[in-house]
């Protein structure tokens, strides 16, 4: 085969595998550009899925089998500090008014895009967790209905504590990256805090029995679904 036909031949393939990795590449982008709405969009849908199945089943023999098992009820001080620790990382009132004070932060400090989602989204996901709960009122498991109803709690599905948790804690995270930004790593690891008090708010919530499981699950994908939301439609305006 003459020389000519090897380097045409050499030149073409490397064009082509040019081509696939700029192909491949753009895919990518573009999947990084819309992971969050996808992920938003698998949480709301499996979530529309749990508010009918909670609405046709109220009591399950799963939520019941996972109270019997898990829950504490008895004062002990380990209930006490959980619960106690529960309200601090996820009371919908105080983390609500708390926003605020951050909003101010950020707007302060020029992160007036990041204040403004983070506002938005606080308010939006309390009004439709709130809108559900008086839809759907579904009872709290039933050695905590007489207490609940002290504390006007009566309705438990989404959970509250859970659903605010999320949406607050990772708004927090959020704005304090940005705050942080030029600081060493090392300094920075606080900022994964918010996620422990994510991950461990849905189990306290069982453990202290203010809550079935799939209470926890609804406030959990609730919050996720708007969390990334809220933050996909800031990364698409950023942008």
């Amino acid at each position: 085969m003459p020389l000519s036909t090897l380097q045409k031949a050499w030149k073409s393939s490397q064009g082509d595998r040019f081509f696939s990795l700029a192909r491949s590449s753009q895919q990518h982008s573009r999947f990084s550009k819309y992971y969050l709405l996808l992920l938003a969009g698998l949480q709301l849908t499996i979530f529309s899925w749990l508010v009918a199945w909670v609405r046709k089943q109220p009591h399950t023999k799963i939520d019941n089998s996972i109270f019997q098992r898990f829950s504490h009820l008895r004062p002990t001080f380990r209930r006490q500090s959980i619960s106690v620790l529960s309200q601090i990382i996820g009371e919908p009132i105080w983390l609500n008014i708390s926003v605020i004070p951050l909003v101010a932060l950020a707007w302060k400090k020029q992160l007036r895009r990041e204040a403004i989602f983070m506002a938005a989204t606080s308010t939006l996901t309390a009004l439709i967790r709130s809108s559900l709960r008086s839809l759907i009122k579904r009872p709290r498991p039933e050695n905590q209905q007489k207490l609940a109803q002290q504390h006007k709690e009566k309705h438990g599905f989404p959970s509250g504590h859970v659903t605010t948790a999320v949406t607050f804690w990772g708004w927090v995270f959020v704005i304090g990256r940005a705050l942080t930004a030029k600081q060493s790593a090392s300094r920075r690891i606080i900022l994964y805090l918010p996620w422990g008090a994510i991950a461990a708010i849905g189990p306290m919530r069982i453990y202290i029995g203010k809550h079935w499981a799939s209470d926890v699950v609804g406030g959990y994908l609730l919050g996720g679904g708007s969390l990334c939301l809220s933050l996909g439609l800031y990364k698409l305006l950023r942008k």
